[in-house]
């Protein structure tokens, strides 16, 4: 049996449990030798799971890289989803290696992926250099159309802020599909906000440039950063500038970049480096650690006052990776593995929680999603067209009496009658 062959004996489950009113997907891939990647979109739409799994390149070398691009349609009809597939192969362009653990994967049109991937090259300096491809799959004929952003572009600037030492799938954060073919990527510099577009022919065209009235200072510092994400066009950014205290934490300042280049100072607030943003339903919302409790405030771009508020929750480092906004007034969700009743953690059943703008815990549901073992990578909350609230969920774990490690891919969705009042 061949590598590929080999590799492809994974188990695939798409199901509807009417007993518990939830329609779920979990599937799982092998880690050994190739680096899986899930689209951001899927999180939001497990109908269609796109991801790829690129061969690892340990040594650096100067060869292509294989990576096989999947599609998933689940119909929730209890059957193995459809699965459609391309092999392809990432040719580097200037001679240099690629870096397979920042491939990233996006939903592009109806038939098609988009791969984006790095390309690293030696300078003069002993340093590597950073070329951003991209790679379009059509799903049709497994055709490829591969497209590269201008030259000495800096990656860093992308949006949101972008360092090549974060982890797994940061450079997907920049990079934003409109619901026509064409795939935008925002840079920002001293002065100005740059979008180049990408279409399903691998053109790259510069579409805009929006001046800033004052300049951008980038930081100097190591270890702080910018973060800058895209709001609805008569809004403009919100912009993120993070650094460290003196006392180790880091201090975070929010301002809004209006249509005009104008800023707005929003909030600022200091935290030991643990903190998750939502921007859903047209309101900005933040949670931060405070010792061991949540602080979060919620609130409009355009809001003359933000608040913040404690919750009842406790909570720690590391076990909140997501959180949603619920519609004005109406508090939010979040993603916990802590029990409501005795606060202790249940590693392999994490429940979805509502919390109300006074800080209270007031519905949950207990998703039994969860990794013994693991090693948790992605997660996301968000809102089905059945008015449904879903999270998807992604973490490596370990296989049970083997040593090798698998993904798991799991998303799960519930209606509001499922939740129980607290």
């Amino acid at each position: 049996m061949s590598k590929f062959a080999m590799f492809w004996v994974v188990a695939l489950l798409g199901s509807v449990s009417t007993a518990n009113a939830y329609r779920s997907l979990s599937f799982e891939v092998d880690t050994e030798t190739y680096n899986p990647t899930f689209s951001e979109w899927s999180s939001e739409n497990s109908t269609f799971v796109y991801y790829s799994l690129c061969e690892w390149n340990f040594q650096r070398d100067a060869e292509p890289k294989e990576c096989i691009v999947n599609r998933l349609q689940n119909d929730f009809s209890g059957t193995s989803p459809k699965e459609d597939r391309c092999n392809v192969k990432l040719h580097p362009q200037s001679g240099g290696s690629i870096d397979t653990f920042y491939v990233n994967i996006a939903r592009m049109g109806e038939d098609r992926a988009i791969l984006s991937w790095m390309e690293l090259t030696d300078n003069d300096h002993w340093e590597y250099e950073y070329d951003l491809r991209f790679s379009i799959v059509n799903f049709s004929n497994c055709n490829v159309k591969t497209a590269s952003l201008p030259r000495g572009l800096d990656l860093k600037n992308i949006i949101p802020y972008y360092a090549t030492s974060y982890s797994h799938n940061e450079l997907s954060n920049g990079i934003y599909l409109e619901e026509t073919d064409d795939l935008d990527v925002f840079f920002f510099n001293s002065m100005s906000i740059d979008k180049y577009s990408i279409n399903t022919e691998g053109i790259v065209s510069k579409v805009d440039n929006s001046r800033l009235t004052y300049p951008l200072d980038f930081p100097v510092k190591e270890g702080t950063g910018m973060l800058m994400f895209p709001l609805s066009e008569d809004k403009g950014y919100l912009f993120m500038e993070i650094a460290h205290e003196i006392s180790n934490d880091v201090g975070v300042t929010m301002a809004l970049i209006q249509p005009n280049g104008q800023r707005r100072n929003l909030t600022h607030y200091i935290t030991p480096n643990f903190s998750k943003l939502s921007l859903d339903n047209g309101l900005i919302g933040v949670c931060t650690k405070n010792y061991t409790t949540l602080k979060c405030t919620q609130f409009k771009p355009d809001d003359e006052e933000i608040n913040w508020f404690a919750t009842s929750l406790i909570a720690e480092p590391y076990t909140l990776h997501s959180m949603y906004n619920l519609p004005r007034g109406e508090g939010f969700l979040i993603f916990t593995p802590f029990d409501i009743d005795d606060k202790h953690v249940t590693p392999s059943g994490k429940k979805l929680v509502k919390i109300g703008l006074d800080g209270k815990a007031k519905q949950y549901v207990n998703t039994n999603m969860g990794c013994e073992r693991r090693s948790e990578m992605y997660e996301k909350i968000f809102k089905d067209g059945q008015g449904n609230y879903c999270v998807s969920f992604e973490c490596e774990q370990k296989v049970e009496f083997e040593d090798r490690f698998v993904t798991k891919f799991q998303s799960k969705c519930f209606a509001p009658n499922d939740f129980t009042d607290i």
